[in-house]
């Protein structure tokens, strides 16, 4: 069984393949009301445009345009205008277009860096505000003035703009992977006309692949051909110029995700153990490196799993050349949560229990960081749970209880952790255990022994299991256990739960939270939070009931869609989501040839829109 360990809440979308919308909508507020208007203003345009609503469309491309004149931030100037100017190419307009394009690339080219301040942050970047107007576009299925924004600065700034996209939905998104073929096709060009060639072979290739996916052989062949002509050099090679270890590293890490074995803490554990002063090496790692290079081998394969086993074994003999312990019982830790998940549990076991007295000797040496020793210890814990050794698993732990052995603090190696609370800190995965094999009595019950925090952790791991299993008003109930009130634990189940076709359940969840009064009573429990999660916590509601209202749409059930809409008041926290809701109504009416009801409801929303500024 595999033993994940959760960092954050925000896990519970990715499981399902959601979007989380409410970062774009944070965003947005953050960003003040101005840019909020213009940006949804810029948007509504192309819906004009998409239902035949041309001059509509270029009519309202003047408001954003005026809204940019209180601007006063250089990289919120620079988002709207790539928004304006992709929407103005895609009516058609192309001397408008490249008119207000001009204008956001001189921005471009005099902004250094976005704020007060230089800073590390991906925001200080001004691309990153071009790749922010690309994805609105995106999300709202405008993937043709999404393109004109990543182009239209002109082909040396596609890769800095693509380096800022991301998009969860991108895997199922067929319209999404049409689009970013386009964009690779004009940067591989670029890379060619340049003289970057190993780059422009790099997609060239990855272009065949995915056309080889499609059955598309003719532009198969064209880019096979293409990526032929380009061999590639020892300059332009970044394996040419590492070691013989970092190759076999990172052959190990690809081996692994190929195969899909490990979680990333694993496989990073197993990979670093190649740095120079550890005996492993190219060599030791070569049958493993051979195998993955066969194309039947899988984890899957009786054969192939044996053979995995025995590289292993070896792996784990010549790791008693290492002389520090703690490093050594890592190594075999991680080497035993790989048996564990090929079930062979004898051999997992028996590492398990040389990693744990490896790394008990290295308490008590001198050889080793003992920081080092609690990460270790999860690693063996999780390990003894992965093949169903509970029992051990807490043995463990009670052994740091009765100070057996003694955990300190992370980066501080002279300082011990008090008993309770490292026994406590190793508690949230077995709680976990006990959740994911149905035993949510014992679960709660050991959750609720641990101390604030820890307990929490524990809580999540319980909420997770109950939003899998679909049992989304139990995990509802738990999620609210844990203080101070999660909001965004909160929008994640109530979203999973839409996604799963629990709609009405859902709706009704929403509605009876009263989400500020909550968030309210966090506050006066962390006296560090700010107005922002008041903010966020409304957001969330309304966020969902623009999510329930989509749908509904998409069902075609759009009486019900606009009932939900109609719960999405027009305060400072509803106006967005609100219009986003008459949009993805409009959408549907206008699908059905009801042009006329699809214009009102856009009517509504630029009205809403237009409210969002006191401009």
């Amino acid at each position: 069984m595999r033993l994940r360990l959760i960092l954050s809440s925000l896990v519970l979308a990715p499981l399902l393949n959601l979007i989380h919308p409410i970062s774009g909508a944070l965003a947005q507020e953050e960003v003040g009301p101005a840019l909020t208007e213009a940006e949804l203003l810029t948007s509504l345009a192309g819906d004009y445009a998409n239902i035949g609503q041309k001059d509509q469309a270029i009519q309202l491309l003047k408001e954003p345009l005026s809204l940019n004149q209180s601007l006063v931030e250089p990289c919120h100037k620079l988002s709207l205008l790539a928004s304006v100017a992709g929407q103005y190419a895609f009516v058609g307009q192309k001397v408008k277009s490249s008119e207000v394009f001009s204008q956001a690339r001189n921005i471009l080219e005099a902004t250094e860096y976005c704020g007060p301040e230089p800073s590390s942050s991906a925001w200080s970047d001004p691309t990153t505000w071009i790749s922010l107007a690309f994805l609105n576009h995106v999300r709202a299925s405008q993937y043709d003035t999404a393109f004109q924004i990543a182009t239209g600065f002109g082909e040396q700034y596609i890769e800095p703009i693509q380096n800022g996209l991301e998009y969860r939905n991108a895997v199922k998104d067929p319209e999404w992977i049409k689009l970013n073929v386009a964009i690779q096709r004009k940067l591989a060009n670029f890379y060619f006309r340049t003289k970057e060639f190993n780059k422009a072979r790099t997609i060239w290739l990855a272009l065949a692949d995915y056309y080889k996916e499609q059955g598309k052989l003719e532009q198969v062949t064209q880019f096979q051909n293409l990526a032929s002509k380009i061999e590639p050099t020892k300059a332009d090679d970044p394996v040419g110029s590492q070691s013989p270890k970092e190759i076999a590293r990172r052959s190990l890490f690809e081996c692994f995700q190929k195969l899909r074995l490990l979680y990333p803490d694993v496989t990073w554990t197993l990979t670093r153990t190649l740095d120079t002063e550890n005996p492993i090496g190219p060599e030791e790692l070569k049958p493993i490196l051979d195998l993955c290079k066969e194309e039947k081998f899988t984890a899957k394969n009786t054969v192939s799993t044996q053979q995995i086993v025995q590289a292993l074994e070896q792996i784990a003999v010549t790791s008693h050349q290492i002389s520090a312990p703690i490093k050594r019982a890592d190594l075999l830790a991680a080497i035993a949560n790989i048996y564990g998940q090929l079930k062979k549990d004898t051999e997992a076991t028996k590492l398990l229990d040389q990693s744990l007295s490896s790394l008990k000797a290295g308490l008590e040496s001198k050889l080793d960081d003992r920081y080092e020793a609690s990460a270790v210890l999860v690693s063996i814990i999780s390990g003894y749970l992965d093949i169903q050794r509970v029992d051990q698993a807490l043995e463990v732990a009670q052994m740091v209880r009765a100070g057996e052995i003694k955990l300190a603090a992370p980066d501080f190696a002279n300082i011990v952790v008090g008993p309770k609370f490292a026994y406590d800190s190793l508690m949230p995965p077995v709680v976990g255990f006990y959740a994911e094999i149905g035993n949510f009595e014992s679960a709660l019950q050991l959750a609720n022994s641990l101390g604030r925090g820890h307990q929490d952790d524990a809580l999540f791991r319980i909420t997770e299991q109950y939003v899998l299993i679909e049992q989304y008003s139990k995990a509802l109930q738990t999620a609210q256990m844990i203080n101070p009130f999660d909001a965004d634990l909160i929008y994640n189940i109530l979203a999973v739960a839409v996604k799963s076709g629990q709609i009405e359940w859902a709706k009704q969840a929403t509605l009876t939270l009263d989400w500020a009064v909550q968030t309210a009573e966090a506050m006066e429990e962390e006296a560090d939070y700010t107005n922002v999660e008041t903010v966020s916590s409304l957001t969330y509601r309304n966020r969902l009931l623009l999510m329930i209202a989509r749908e509904y749409a998409q069902s075609k059930k759009l009486t019900q869609a606009l009932n939900v809409t109609a719960q999405i008041g027009v305060n400072e926290f509803g106006k967005v989501p609100k219009s986003e809701a008459l949009r993805a109504i409009a959408r549907q009416y206008a699908k059905a040839g009801q042009t006329k009801e699809a214009v009102k409801l856009l009517n509504q929303a630029v009205e809403i829109a237009r409210s969002i500024s006191p401009n």
